[in-house]
């Protein structure tokens, strides 16, 4: 990154065993509203962002639309430089109501597909993964959703999901930095080819000055800022 820039090319991308690749670094646009979120995803895609992680809980999928749109990202060969994710609402989990929810998003969304679509929490409580999962089958293979993901599940929770559909997600997304590295769940899901992928990797900033300045000692041996 240089003056605040970043070159897509320097970025590098995960391959995924389902044959897809997400590039490392992304956006995400949690607790940004739905006007506030058109001028921030345009500014990241001008500083050279080329992954957009984004919920359909977020409730900004509309805002994030805009964007694409009015800096051309969302059709075209621009849009396949570009990787954008939505997640399903935990209340509209399950299989009818995962493809009317996921209609919703892309028409927000003003896209012909979405590069991964995930169940947003795994809702052991009211378990409807199974029949949400069939659904998001459904997405991929009509060529609507590239990537099927989850996020915020615990191995019971993928063993669960495996048990019962016989797949096991491309990526699980989930809390990680470093005061937080869930090592337990971070080892499951590398034996089992799943893509760890991190949000709030610097939690929420707070990691910057943890371990009596540990990381500032790491920047600086790498001329680098914290973050």
């Amino acid at each position: 990154m240089t003056n605040g820039r970043i070159n897509p090319a320097n970025v590098p991308d995960i391959a995924l065993k389902d044959g897809q690749s997400i590039p490392q670094v992304g956006l995400g646009v949690l607790r940004i509203d739905d006007e506030g979120v058109v001028p921030v995803v345009e500014s990241a895609l001008e500083a050279g962002y080329r992954h957009i992680d984004g919920a359909a809980g977020y409730n900004n999928e509309a805002g994030v639309g805009r964007a694409l749109a009015a800096s051309g990202y969302n059709i075209g060969a621009k849009r396949e430089t570009l990787w954008v994710t939505t997640k399903l609402r935990d209340s509209e989990q399950g299989y009818d109501s995962a493809l009317k929810a996921f209609d919703n998003s892309l028409k927000l969304l003003q896209l012909d597909y979405v590069d991964m679509y995930m169940i947003h929490w795994p809702t052991p409580f009211d378990w409807r993964s199974t029949d949400t999962w069939k659904a998001f089958v459904k997405l991929r293979d009509e060529g609507l959703a590239r990537t099927l993901g989850v996020c915020n599940f615990m191995p019971a929770d993928l063993k669960r999901l495996h048990e019962e559909t016989g797949a096991w997600p491309a990526v699980n997304q989930i809390e990680l930095h470093p005061t937080w590295q869930q090592r337990e769940v971070v080892a499951f899901c590398k034996e089992h080819g799943i893509a760890v992928e991190a949000y709030s990797p610097m939690a929420r900033g707070a990691d910057l000055n943890a371990g009596d300045g540990t990381i500032e000692k790491i920047a600086a041996a790498h001329g680098v800022s914290p973050a």
